[in-house]
């Protein structure tokens, strides 16, 4: 019974939370820090490489990535919301304005930053590309998954020292 009580961690309240909007979400964001934290203790700072903490570490890093790029997904939708409303807002006065019989000028110059319209066609103020020898050929043959990896390995003998067997690929 002692044995199993080792195995669990205290673990309190944050004093400080990471999301104030939504403290269930900042608790297990805490929760899922911690676990890692306490993983990457045990293994005296290394990540762990033995498959099932390794495992273990990748799930809660996860869950925290998932988490971080949700509420960047809500902040784009709130603000492409705020977005969408101050141009209704706009469309919405400028057809007030109109149908009362208000002439609307709208200002077409161009900016000062634009560029003159034959510089802009010409494509002049583009950097010249760097192009990699052969990128641009276009008259490669058609090559077979084989003979692709025989010229690679050719051209690239260093990438053969790998050293994994059938039963190690799997592994992480």
């Amino acid at each position: 019974m002692e044995e199993d009580d080792d195995k669990f961690v205290s673990l309190p309240s944050p004093a400080t939370g990471i999301d104030e909007e939504d403290p269930d979400l900042d608790y297990t964001q805490t929760l899922r820090k911690k676990v890692i934290d306490k993983l990457l203790e045990e293994n005296q700072g290394v990540v762990p490489t033995d498959k099932e903490s390794a495992q273990v570490l990748a799930m809660f890093l996860d869950g925290i990535d998932r988490q971080s790029v949700s509420k960047q997904r809500i902040k784009l939708a709130k603000k492409d919301t705020q977005n969408n409303a101050q141009v209704a807002k706009l469309l919405e006065e400028m057809s007030r304005r109109r149908n009362s019989g208000e002439k609307i000028e709208i200002d077409v110059t161009p900016s000062a930053v634009a560029l003159p319209r034959s510089v802009a066609l010409s494509g002049d103020f583009l950097p010249a590309p760097t192009l990699a020898s052969g990128e641009l050929i276009t008259e490669n043959a058609q090559e077979t998954p084989e003979e692709f990896f025989k010229r690679v390995e050719a051209a690239h003998p260093d990438l053969l020292t790998g050293g994994a067997n059938e039963e190690e690929e799997d592994d992480f």
